[in-house]
């Protein structure tokens, strides 16, 4: 019941936001409470002017450390984890990423790990699919509090009442996802991706409309010499005015 109450919430909160970053945040921030993960990442798919794909790290949160996190990009392939089910589409649900064999597909580089003195452990990796099937991102959740264990109820806010801090914390405190939330999260995932795409196309337009405006402006200007550049150079002073009355401390504008 918490689940799906949970999963409508979120479908609603995604629906209203248009901000971009403060998209990616919610969806960050919703998938970890669901899970009762620690941490977690997204990643988007992008595609190069020559048709080739990347995929970027894009925003991650911890919430027991205040990590510092810098944009990159990867090649889309199978050599990470998150590129792996970019390219393949399928869920990780992983309960110790340190104890992965040399027969599983995926392996685990703990370098940031070592440079931030924190341990990942379990995982779980759901690619974010759009209305065409086409994955256009990657949710990771990293080290679920929630407990797992017969008999005792998750609070449903464990990502964040429990706090990693010791090493005896992130073998205690830590557990493997529930199974139950690998299709939650898919689910999580296609409507996240589906905002996303809905954030792109309305910025699309937006653009376009102005780009439309600039043109039809242009092109209605040229036919007289007279008046050519006029309503850039009205916009530019009107832009110039609002500013020099925005910086007045004193006086009638202040």
């Amino acid at each position: 019941k918490h689940d799906q109450e949970d999963l409508i919430a979120i479908g609603r909160s995604l629906s209203i936001e248009k901000d971009p970053d403060k998209l990616l945040r919610a969806i960050l921030l919703l998938s970890k409470k669901i899970t009762g993960a620690d941490a977690g990442s997204i990643f988007l798919v992008e595609e190069l002017p020559d048709g080739t794909k990347q995929i970027r790290f894009k925003y991650s949160h911890t919430y027991s450390k205040n990590l510092p996190y810098e944009e990159f990009v990867m090649p889309l392939d199978t050599t990470s984890i998150a590129g792996y089910v970019a390219v393949t589409g399928n869920v990780l649900n992983i309960p110790d990423a340190y104890r992965l064999s040399d027969d599983d597909p995926v392996a685990f580089n703990s370098s940031f790990d070592r440079k931030h003195d924190y341990r990942s452990k379990s995982m779980l990796v759901v690619p974010m699919r759009n209305h065409i099937d086409e994955i256009i991102g990657v949710i990771q959740l990293i080290n679920s509090k929630e407990v797992s264990r017969p008999g005792v109820a998750p609070t449903g806010n464990e990502a964040f009442e429990v706090l990693l801090r010791t090493p005896e914390d992130f073998e205690n405190k830590v557990f493997p996802f529930a199974a139950r939330y690998e299709s939650l999260m898919e689910a999580i995932a296609g409507q996240a991706a589906i905002a996303i795409e809905n954030n792109r196309m309305m910025k699309q337009i937006q653009t376009q409309f102005e780009e439309f405006v600039k043109a039809s402006v242009t092109a209605i200007e040229s036919r007289d010499v007279a008046t050519s550049g006029h309503s850039f150079r009205v916009a530019e002073i009107c832009k110039q005015m609002a500013c020099a009355i925005n910086s007045e401390e004193d006086g009638y504008f202040k």
